[in-house]
């Protein structure tokens, strides 16, 4: 597995016991049913690049109230949405992700959405095409 980019943000929440899962090119920072963040770094960076955070529905609109820094990610479109971006190329960009974490710490009840998980695709049965044999006599 690639190594999760911005390792300050792991250093940050370590005592907090995370999984990382790699998702679609970033990585994904979950605390027990929890989705908290995206971490996204490409090698070009555009405009989604930085932490995505994930917040419940009812909460996006007083967290983009006190938090102007957050952006819509522009994957999702232009209305707001559960998740917001700080961009890395933000003015200080880590001491604002450093205090997200702080309020993570708290347990922010902001901060994560419940992580649905996909149910796993069935397999599709494959059936053999019939093979004509030739009668050798």
């Amino acid at each position: 597995m690639k190594k999760a980019p911005f390792p300050f943000i792991l250093d940050a929440l370590a005592s907090l016991d995370l999984q990382i899962k790699p998702m679609f090119g970033a990585h994904a920072l979950f605390k027990g049913g929890l989705i908290l963040m995206i971490l996204r770094k490409k090698t070009t960076p555009d405009s989604d690049t930085g932490i995505w955070f994930a917040f419940p529905d009812e909460h996006i609109a007083d967290v983009k109230k006190e938090f102007p820094v957050l952006k819509n990610i522009g994957y999702f479109g232009s209305s707001p949405a559960s998740w917001q971006i700080v961009r890395e190329s933000e003015e200080n960009f880590e001491g604002i992700v450093l205090s997200f974490c702080e309020l993570i710490l708290k347990n922010d009840p902001r901060f994560g959405r419940i992580h649905k998980a996909k149910p796993p695709k069935k397999k599709k049965m494959v059936i053999p095409k019939k093979i004509k044999v030739k009668d050798n006599q």
